[in-house]
């Protein structure tokens, strides 16, 4: 978990200018401007990434060549769900595995689910905006904690997604609050009803959450790659 001692604001990563080169040209500086990355070239996923620190102008540059997929990435202004929406997190990456974030109250622990109906409660999120941010969020594991037959009511307070950037973790912190700086997440790159999502931590090292198909673990990565690091929203019923 990130532990800190006030809440300031997390580090930001160093923003660099991308040069590409085509036959017959000089070598032209790509900055953070959406006309910008229309022109780009070809870039490595991870030089992209770690030059352009996670900005949307990164992910808008990735995603062309994402996973070798044909699908392009619209920039909105705004994540495809509002504030106390209830929401899955589907993990786009390829594979036959479980693919539901999943919230495991009773040990405070994050995976995958291979669904979302019967025990996997968990993977119900209710994301809570950031006070004056547009896409800065909080999210609210709402799994149901039935209470075991003789045993007084017991209700676990560890739901909110905290990302522990130092060791690449993920699990559930019981506040959004100081120390707990990993509980607030960016929507980073969305398009359409795909996102990412960018810890925000106060410590330094990994940021992007990360879901394992063949295994699944959630973590987080210092780049987005693979499709690994995109999640499909769906909006629940309240």
């Amino acid at each position: 978990m990130e532990r800190f001692t006030s809440e300031g604001s997390y580090e930001q990563e160093g923003r660099e200018f991308i040069r590409a080169q085509s036959k017959g040209e000089e070598e032209t500086p790509l900055g953070h401007s959406f006309e910008g990355v229309a022109r780009a070239r070809t870039f490595s996923r991870r030089q992209a990434l770690g030059l352009l620190g996670g900005s949307l102008a990164g992910f808008s540059l990735l995603s062309a060549g994402l996973a070798n997929s044909a699908k392009s990435h619209h920039l909105s202004t705004h994540p495809p769900f509002r504030d106390r929406d209830h929401i899955t997190l589907e993990c786009q990456g390829n594979g036959t595995g479980p693919k539901f974030l999943d919230g495991r109250i009773q040990n405070a622990t994050v995976g995958l689910a291979p669904t979302t109906t019967g025990i996997f409660t968990g993977t119900r999120w209710e994301a809570v905006k950031v006070l004056g941010t547009q896409n800065y969020f909080w999210f609210f594991c709402r799994a149901e904690w039935p209470r075991p037959a003789g045993v007084p009511y017991y209700e676990p307070d560890n739901r909110w997604l905290d990302g522990r950037t130092q060791e690449g973790s993920v699990g559930l912190a019981p506040s959004r609050s100081a120390p707990y700086t990993g509980a607030k997440w960016e929507v980073v790159g969305y398009g359409g009803d795909s996102i990412a999502l960018k810890c925000l931590g106060a410590l330094k090292g990994k940021r992007f959450l990360d879901g394992r198909v063949f295994n699944g673990t959630v973590g987080l990565t210092s780049y987005i790659e693979t499709d690994n690091n995109l999640w499909k929203v769906r909006i629940l019923p309240k």
